[in-house]
């Protein structure tokens, strides 16, 4: 299944309600996958979830039931060219609405974002603690490979990799097992003028969604290390 098939099937997708429905299976495996496809119902997720508990909140009249029965066909239900031109203008303001929100700037802020929200939801590609192996198979996916490793992470344990893309363009991801048993998750990219993005070797630190990360430039490369450990950890790993 591709991401445009899981959107089609995950644009009727309901939270909570249909996180046990079989039919929606496949699209949420393939959101899993693909983090732009994570983002997109993630916002999808949202405004489900804010239209109806408007929806809730609106107060019924105690005489809709009566007035419903009542309530004789309106002359444009009765009239073909009425109706289509209601359903015309209806489609307008739909197209409207998504049209408008347009996607996401490609800014550092919004790639951290996203990444924070692959941080244990994302199946490795490769799992091997052969860095050659892990190397070599991200060079194949046309992913970034040529990444310096700081000392204290390359001792970590490496549990393997993944292979994913974010505004066009790939990113490395490579997972390590830190001593205490936490796990750290490095991501890689191009530094290609990523609005906001750290533009030298000195780290920057932050939490994003209950994530802790830590970002910096080098050798061309954006790196972005996370965790949903101790903060410290990040720091005791870039010694």
């Amino acid at each position: 299944m591709t991401s445009e098939q899981a959107k089609r099937i995950l644009a009727l997708y309901r939270p909570r309600i249909d996180a046990n429905d079989p039919q929606f299976a496949d699209a949420l495996a393939q959101a899993g996958r693909d983090p732009e496809l994570a983002r997109w119902l993630e916002d999808q997720c949202t405004i489900y979830e804010a239209v109806r508990s408007k929806l809730k909140d609106a107060p019924v009249p105690e005489d809709l039931l009566d007035k419903t029965l009542r309530h004789r066909p309106a002359a444009w239900r009765s009239q073909p060219w009425l109706r289509l031109a209601a359903c015309l203008v209806l489609l307008a303001g739909v197209a409207y609405f998504w049209l408008g929100r347009g996607p996401k700037p490609p800014t550092f802020d919004n790639y951290r974002r996203t990444m924070a929200n692959v941080v244990s939801k994302y199946r490795m590609s490769l799992e091997s603690n052969d860095a050659d192996r892990v190397r070599t198979f991200l060079a194949n996916n046309q992913a970034p490979a040529d990444y310096e490793l700081p000392k204290s992470i390359a001792g970590q344990h490496l549990l393997g990799c993944a292979t994913l893309s974010w505004d066009g363009h790939p990113v490395s991801l490579l997972c390590f097992r830190h001593q205490k048993g936490e796990d750290l998750w490095l991501f890689v990219r191009r530094q290609t003028r990523l609005k906001g993005a750290p533009s030298s070797t000195q780290r920057v630190y932050g939490e994003i969604n209950q994530v802790n990360t830590a970002s910096w430039h080098q050798g061309g490369n954006l790196y972005l290390l996370a965790t949903r450990g101790d903060p410290a950890l990040l720091r005791d790993s870039l010694q």
